[in-house]
């Protein structure tokens, strides 16, 4: 979070601030100042959660003579979360482990929620763990459709500000949609082998064709080839 600095003083003067203790000239940043150089303005970087000490320090436009205040500024930011998938996205048919990582400690458990592109249903994550670390599980079943995933999070920190945001992980893709089958499939039977030919799909999402041999002696099959 950034923060804005008002400084006022009492004649006109040249504002400088720096968030560690410095002599004026070594100061980092410059405070803007009105047409009467009094009032002086600023912004503070990005801070991360924690107390900082800001040190403030203004030289009189006349006279060669500063003076430095601190400002002390307690950051607390609300809770963020990030997701991950194992397998990762995008995600077939079977179990998906999740695991959620919070920024900080919270109150009480997080909420972990998901729903689809074509179907608003929120369904929850049943998640177990403590401290930061959380996990749960997803079951994609094979429902042969091609589909958008988003997961929502809430959870309470222990000053009872509550956070919303999921900084990585938030979208997730499942694809259960089976291939097209392959058509004009022709079997030439050689001395000591068979050659196979088949008509390809224009499907840039295959990657590969697997054959499979049936072993009637055990009844199952064996791959040959990829």
């Amino acid at each position: 979070n950034k923060y804005n600095l008002y400084v006022t003083t009492n004649k006109g003067a040249t504002c400088k601030y720096s968030l560690t203790s410095q002599t004026y000239d070594n100061m980092e940043y410059t405070l803007s100042k009105n047409q009467n150089n009094t009032n002086h303005t600023g912004t503070t970087p990005t801070l991360a959660e924690g107390t900082y000490t800001i040190y403030v320090a203004c030289k009189n436009l006349d006279e060669d003579f500063s003076i430095v205040e601190q400002i002390n500024i307690n950051v607390n930011l609300k809770p963020t979360a990030a997701v991950s998938l194992s397998p990762s996205s995008p995600l077939g048919e079977g179990t998906v482990s999740v695991n959620l990582i919070v920024s900080e400690n919270l109150i009480s458990n997080p909420t972990l929620t998901y729903n689809y592109d074509d179907d608003a249903t929120q369904r929850t994550v049943s998640l177990e763990g403590s401290g930061t670390t959380w996990s749960g599980y997803l079951v994609i079943k094979d429902s042969n459709v091609q589909r958008i995933g988003s997961f929502s999070f809430k959870g309470t920190d222990l000053t009872n500000l509550e956070g919303t945001e999921i900084t990585s992980g938030k979208i997730f893709i499942i694809d259960t949609k089976n291939p097209e089958q392959i058509t004009g499939i022709e079997v030439e039977n050689r001395k000591n082998d068979l050659k196979i030919s088949w008509l390809e799909t224009k499907n840039d999402d295959i990657k590969e064709y697997k054959i499979y041999k049936k072993l009637a002696r055990h009844g199952g099959e064996t791959t040959l080839a990829k």
